[in-house]
């Protein structure tokens, strides 16, 4: 087997574990959704093992595990931390930093994104439509996150489709029809279906895929911010117009209700009690500054909602700075690294459906994608920068 080969190989699975959350989402009615992402993890990341066995495994992510291990165990023994919620983080964490500490073809990752998107779209479409759709059973931000990276994906496959030389003309048409109807429906049903939360990983990846990656289109972005701030001055009628049209058709839309209520109201009264939650990790990182408070377990939905907030208050202040300064070299890295606009937009897309994500939602400790980004910044020079000079020892060409 090749370089070549495996690295393509890679891609399908780094691609495979990308999506594993949104395609396995029709089986969370029966399984519980934890227990199901995790089981499928480590079938994925047995499968990386397997077909990378002659290669060393990359250890720089490794490091930033272990080290977090070591914390997490020795706050369970001063703090009463639950082993639980250990268990929980090595169940996530560590199948995506051993996917994604081998080098991939990012090609075959993106293009079999693209095609995975379409899978995805047929399998989540109809969701909002059946009887269990319930908004007060919060799956629809299950819906919402699962359907973003389709939004993402056929947004990339029509922004960089790249067509072959003996494909003929009508093939490529529809395909690229077919990409544009999928983002259209995909992109409504998240908005109207989804929670906020997915409008801000949409609207973030279109931003940093225009200011930070492709700069250089003076018009384009000319356009976008002049329409930007055309929707800004008009908002409230734009979201009255909407939700007139969604009743009309008799849908309810969670999240443009909410913006609604958020734009007459302000933040604090539509903020569904994070701005109560942001002030008891303020005050719990006021008390506990130097290693954070015991870590709950994350059943009882008492997370923080705040990727930072959470960090200071479960590992401390200087964790919480650590995390600040990753996000921002992050940004750097898309607005300076000299890597390829196709291999960034790579970084983009799990940027977007993890850091911010967790700016508003979910928990820090069982976000697979934010290791996955950890292990792509720590790695990007091997990953993405065809000049870079890489370990003999760890990408082996070997025959079988």
């Amino acid at each position: 087997m090749t370089k070549k080969s495996i690295e393509a190989k890679n891609g399908i699975i780094a691609s495979l574990f990308l999506f594993q959350y949104s395609l396995l989402i029709p089986l969370m009615r029966i399984i519980n959704p934890t227990i199901l992402v995790a089981v499928s993890g480590i079938v994925l990341m047995a499968t990386a093992f397997f077909i990378n066995r002659r290669i060393v495994i990359n250890l720089k992510s490794w490091i930033v595990i272990a080290v977090l291990l070591i914390i997490m165990l020795t706050k369970s023994m001063f703090d009463g931390t639950e082993l639980i919620v250990v268990i929980r983080f090595l169940m996530i964490a560590i199948p995506p930093i051993l996917v994604f500490s081998y080098r991939f073809d990012t090609a075959v990752f993106v293009n079999t994104c693209c095609k995975l998107s379409l899978l995805n779209f047929l399998l989540l479409a109809l969701i909002p439509f059946l009887p269990f759709f319930d908004y007060s059973s919060r799956y629809y931000m299950r819906f919402g996150y699962g359907m973003v990276v389709t939004v993402l994906f056929s947004y990339i496959a029509i922004l960089n489709g790249k067509n072959k030389k003996d494909e003929k003309r009508s093939s490529i048409v529809l395909r690229k029809l077919l990409y544009i109807l999928v983002f259209a429906f995909s992109l409504v049903e998240s908005i109207v279906y989804g929670s906020r939360g997915v409008l801000l990983v949409i609207l973030s990846f279109v931003a940093i895929v225009t200011l930070l990656i492709y700069k250089e289109n003076r018009k384009r972005n000319f356009f976008l911010v002049v329409t930007g701030f055309a929707v800004v001055l008009n908002l409230e009628s734009i979201l009255n117009w909407l939700i007139d049209v969604s009743s009309k058709f008799g849908v309810k839309s969670y999240a443009l209700s909410k913006y609604k209520y958020q734009l007459m109201y302000g933040l604090e009264e539509a903020s569904s009690g994070r701005d109560s939650l942001y002030r008891t990790a303020l005050e719990t990182i006021h008390e506990n500054p130097f290693f954070g408070a015991k870590m709950i377990n994350y059943d009882d939905s008492l997370y923080v909602h705040n990727l930072f907030l959470q960090v200071g208050r479960d590992m401390g202040v200087l964790a919480m700075i650590i995390s600040v300064f990753f996000v921002g070299y992050c940004i750097f890295v898309l607005w300076k690294k000299k890597i390829g606009n196709d291999d960034k937009i790579i970084i983009a897309v799990i940027f977007c459906v993890s850091v911010v994500r967790l700016l508003v939602s979910s928990n820090i400790w069982e976000r697979p994608e934010f290791w996955i980004l950890v292990c792509l910044i720590l790695n990007y020079n091997a990953f993405f920068d065809a000049a870079s000079v890489v370990d003999k020892k760890q990408y082996l060409q070997t025959d079988e």
